[in-house]
């Protein structure tokens, strides 16, 4: 008789709630729906996030960079987020827009001798000699010990000092 009652019980609540359910539903869905849309907002900056390192990873720089300037727009200051757009600009073959993303890391001072030394490398791609030397002894200036950057700095002078001269370079 006990198992009888508490069934009958159980099923009759459940048709209560079901029937209140019907009746308040829009409510319910517009007060579900705006407590997903605000949780999904920080998850959908995270999972953004995930994908693109992901993406930048695994060389993947074309998907990478479409996902950083998505999230630059939602976090400009982010300066992991600027250096690596830069990255991906520079590995698609955008030198100009790389130099704009870097120089936006140093501004924003997220690895700039790194930055520096990719502007470096960005100008000297453009072959402007010039703005290759400025750039990577302002790296050099903020890490002496960067052998990379000295090396760099080496080549640029040599082909700086060849292209005064009228020859042609060797490297």
């Amino acid at each position: 008789m006990k198992k009888i009652c508490l069934m009958f019980l159980l099923i009759s609540t459940s048709c209560l709630l079901c029937s209140c359910l019907n009746n308040n539903d829009k409510a319910q869905v517009v007060v579900y729906d705006s407590i997903k849309s605000n949780s999904t907002k920080i998850e959908s900056e995270s999972y953004l996030s995930l994908k693109a390192n992901l993406a930048y990873k695994s060389r993947g720089y074309f998907v990478a960079s479409k996902l950083y300037s998505s999230l630059i727009c939602k976090d400009s200051a982010n300066g992991e987020f600027v250096f690596k757009k830069g990255v991906c600009c520079a590995k698609l073959g955008c030198k100009a827009d790389a130099i704009k993303y870097y120089k936006k890391a140093v501004y924003l001072k997220y690895r700039v001798p790194d930055s520096y030394m990719n502007i470096s490398i960005a100008y000297a791609s453009l072959l402007n000699d010039s703005l290759a030397l400025v750039y990577i002894n302002k790296c050099i200036s903020l890490d002496p010990n960067n052998q990379k950057a000295l090396e760099l700095e080496k080549l640029f002078t040599h082909i700086s000092k060849s292209k005064k001269k009228g020859k042609n370079v060797d490297i």
